[in-house]
């Protein structure tokens, strides 16, 4: 019996002692979990700028980036970054998709480059503007002046470039007065912007009659 108390005491010591142990809390505080909480983007091409995340061309050019362009940038939980590689079978890195088409001459548009990583994603914008038609050598017919018959007279432009057309109003009367022709210029080619009509550089057209009363094209 005394021997059975002994093992039964030296038991229950011991399960004293555990649960001790196990109730004892631990100093040692836990970590943070430090997680991604954006992505950004630096362009490093020479001869390149990028403003706000855009990158604009003039019509004309072919647009080349590639990923290779850019130096991709996680931005963490703790205020620190790292940079990233692009994803491969065996980097958990970033993903690359760009929607700039692989024509000669890229046409006029936006287009996107989206960097993505840790459900993050950062967009940069391509964007291409329209060309500028040249419109210097655009003149009205050649006359300068009109007598009046009762007959309908009329002013119209010529050298018109190719890719343009051009619609008038106001540009055709019979009695002597003044009046104002509008031309108004449209883009056949949607890489080229509608030209503006800069009446002020258009030379004037005259109409008069037998007293010498003006008929005035501006």
């Amino acid at each position: 019996r005394i021997s059975s108390f002994i093992i039964s005491f030296a038991m229950i010591l011991s399960c004293l002692f555990m649960f001790t142990a196990c109730g004892k809390k631990d100093n040692k505080s836990t970590p943070p979990v430090i997680t991604v909480t954006g992505v950004s983007v630096e362009l490093v091409k020479e001869d390149y700028e990028m403003t706000n995340n855009t990158i604009t061309f003039d019509y004309g050019v072919k647009v080349e980036l590639d990923v290779s362009d850019f130096k991709v940038i996680a931005i963490k939980s703790d205020n620190t970054t790292q940079e990233l590689s692009q994803k491969t079978e065996t980097v958990d890195g970033f993903t690359f998709a760009s929607t700039v088409p692989a024509d000669d001459v890229t046409p006029a548009g936006i287009y996107k480059l989206t960097f993505s990583y840790a459900e993050k994603q950062v967009e940069v914008k391509v964007k291409v503007n329209q060309g500028i038609i040249d419109m210097t050598g655009v003149v009205w017919t050649e006359e300068l002046e009109f007598t009046y018959d009762g007959h309908e007279k009329f002013v119209e432009l010529q050298n018109i470039p190719e890719g343009v057309t051009v619609s008038y109003e106001n540009n055709e009367a019979t009695d002597a007065g003044s009046y104002t022709a509008v031309a108004t210029f449209v883009s056949t080619d949607a890489n080229y912007a509608d030209p503006a009509a800069d009446l002020a550089e258009i030379p004037v057209k005259e109409l008069k009659d037998e007293n010498n009363n003006v008929f005035v094209y501006t």
